[in-house]
């Protein structure tokens, strides 16, 4: 059995902190406690919380106030699901859960505390009244009303709906079902707690949570169909799912049908795709907010959290861990692979739930249509179309899915060629002089070109060039643009000189209308100088840290093979000691997001203004920046960034 303490008013109302089997937790106002709570009623060291011999135990440490029980002042005592804790002005409710919900509910990297659902025990227990609060002697089953009180939304009539029944009691609201009393149209009214209408933070959750729903409309979706408040007390009407928790369809079992879990999870991540497209994540996906109807549709409830790339690894991880402890009966574990607890017919699925399930961001999916451009091909190749849920089945990118997961194998092997033969595998060392790159790629494949070629002369000449398009097209017309490159640069040409020389050679061998833009810079380590001209990218942007200052950079000329093309003027930029200079792509400073913000030089700037670490692990941290703030959306091109520092 698990434990976790649900806290039901002040500031962490609503939220929720797992007990360990092995630590005791201290609550009080000192630093030295593991839950620390900011109340003057409260002791500095007011009660201790711990489990031993597998039963959770609360013990008053000799406090000013005391500790009570379901309204009891103890000592020590032993807790049950349902026991109401009150320490000074602070409540909070005990609840269980079965070790096949705490494999679901308790595992991963997730926060500390979290809004969770309630759990369900066969434990004699003491519920509280949903109106009041205040416990119920002898209750079996929540939500309840002490003899004070009655349901008054029971039989009410809000806004056209009629209240027919209680579904569930949560943290912070109840659920009911209901009817239009005009067309008689089935709903679930969701209704905040009397408790919490006074609670910014909780309030605005649960409007956030109706935005979202309003907003989201696919078919693995729970809609939000209006929103509204009666007699003080907000509401949400919304889609009646007539279906079960997954935890109450696996029942007993430890695992599910292999095919079935499958179908469940590329549902899930259909559903995670929608609401990435349309700037929200889901925050807090557990077992208890999905739902499977009798035919194996699945429901996600409680999207309303705007997509960051924070909330979107909590999916992304809880998706993974509900797929392994589906398939394989087993929770989390870093320290065991996958592939070892699968069912055979599905072994192909290991790496994709490693990758889901990876603690490191940079080996993590980005999003959850990344997921399906692996897991789909996957399935098809065992099962056919016809193994794909028809949520997946008729997304509208489902052939960009497929055809870029039948060739993966294919391109894989290319890309490792291609690779090898466009970019350096570690730039040279140039004395007095670090040298270093950062790369994002949009694909499997890198499309971006550059290179540092030492000269006859002991300069050095610095290429960059952003990909036209991604995958193999666009590797090899770098593979075209590189063969160019380093004939001509051999001859040791000025900056300016070899952007035109370069446009001349390629430009009868790109399609119409495919242009490439570049920067070229002759790098002199004996009289520190960089001389720098640009077709269509971002020009040097020069920094220094000691000095803070920054010379902002800016886009001149026209790119390669463009119709019109001039690059742009020569320029020489003379290089003290500490000076940083970064070349990059356009697509770092032009990245957007989904609300059509530009990263812009701006980001750039702010970025490298707070850099930290060295220049690598600085262009490192500059990519990530991109990305974030790129969000979901799809990328349509690498991201490459170069630097050069005098030491």
């Amino acid at each position: 059995m698990r434990y976790r303490i649900v806290f039901r008013n002040g500031p962490r109302a609503g939220r929720a902190i797992d007990i360990p089997r092995d630590k005791p937790l201290r609550v009080g106002r000192a630093n030295e406690c593991e839950i620390r709570l900011n109340d003057i009623r409260l002791s500095k060291v007011h009660c201790r919380i711990d489990i031993h011999e597998g039963e959770l135990r609360v013990s008053d440490l000799e406090s000013s106030n005391g500790t009570f029980v379901n309204d009891v002042q103890v000592d020590q005592r032993r807790l049950h699901e349902g026991d109401l804790v009150r320490i000074g002005d602070v409540l909070f409710l005990v609840e269980t859960a079965s070790e096949a919900e705490a494999a679901l509910l308790f595992d991963g990297d997730r926060p500390e505390e979290e809004e969770v659902p309630s759990a369900t025990s066969t434990q004699p227990s003491i519920h509280l009244c949903a109106s009041c609060g205040q416990p119920v002697q002898g209750a079996t089953k929540s939500p309840v009303y002490c003899s004070k009180c009655r349901d008054p939304l029971l039989g009410a009539t809000i806004a056209n709906y009629r209240v027919l029944e209680r579904l569930a009691l949560g943290n912070t609201s109840i659920v009911y079902r209901a009817e239009h009393s005009v067309i008689n149209r089935p709903c679930a009214l969701k209704f905040l707690l009397p408790d919490f209408e006074a609670n910014r933070k909780v309030v605005g959750r649960f409007l956030d949570e109706g935005r979202a729903g309003v907003e989201l409309d696919h078919p693995n979706q729970v809609q939000v169909l209006n929103a509204g408040q009666w007699e003080g007390r907000h509401f949400l009407v919304m889609d009646f799912v007539s279906g079960v928790p997954i935890e109450t369809l696996l029942g007993g079992a430890k695992r599910m049908g292999a095919d079935d879990t499958v179908s469940i999870i590329l549902q899930i991540a259909a559903a995670l795709v929608d609401a990435e497209g349309k700037g929200w994540s889901h925050g807090d996906l557990s077992p208890r907010r999905i739902l499977v109807s009798r035919g194996g549709r699945v429901r996600v409830i409680g999207f309303g959290t705007e997509w960051a790339e924070e909330s979107a690894r909590h999916d992304l991880h809880a998706l993974g861990t509900l797929a392994r402890f589906l398939l394989t009966g087993r929770a989390t574990s870093h320290a065991r692979p996958v592939k070892e607890d699968l069912p055979q017919e599905h072994a192909q699925l290991a790496q994709p739930l490693d990758r889901l399930l990876s603690p490191d961001t940079g080996a993590a999916y980005p999003s959850a249509m990344d997921f399906l451009l692996d897991v789909v091909p996957i399935v098809i190749r065992r099962r056919g179309r016809a193994g794909l849920p028809d949520t997946v089945r008729d997304m509208p990118g489902l052939e960009k899915i497929v055809r870029r997961g039948s060739g993966t194998l294919h391109e894989l092997r290319l890309a490792a060629d291609l690779t090898a033969r466009l970019i350096p595998e570690k730039l040279p060392e140039v004395k007095g002089y670090t040298l270093t790159k950062a790369t994002k790629p949009a694909s499997p494949i890198v499309s971006d070109y550059y290179d540092v070629c030492e000269l006859a002369d002991g300069t050095y000449g610095i290429f960059l060039a952003g990909g036209p398009r991604t995958g193999v097209s666009g590797a090899m017309t770098m593979l075209m643009v590189r063969t160019a490159f380093q004939s001509l640069a051999a001859f040791g040409m000025p900056p300016m000189k070899l952007l035109e020389e370069l446009h001349e050679t390629i430009r009868g061998d790109l399609r119409e209308g495919m242009t490439i833009p570049a920067v070229y810079a002759l790098l002199d380590p004996q009289a520190h100088t960089l001389t720098a001209a640009q077709a269509g990218a971002p020009g040097p942007l020069v920094w220094n840290r000691m000095a803070t200052r920054a010379q902002p950079t800016r886009t001149d000329g026209t790119p390669l093979s463009a119709a019109e093309f001039e690059p742009s003027d020569e320029r020489t930029i003379p290089l003290r000691p500490g000076d940083h200079i970064v070349l990059a792509t356009p697509w770092v400073t032009g990245a957007v997001n989904l609300r059509g913000e530009m990263f812009g030089i701006g980001g750039l700037l702010r970025h490298l203004r707070h850099a930290e670490g060295t220049l690598g692990e600085q262009l490192e941290a500059l990519v990530s920046s991109v990305v974030a703030h790129r969000g979901p959306a799809t990328p349509d091109h690498d991201l490459t960034v170069l630097g050069i520092a005098r030491d």
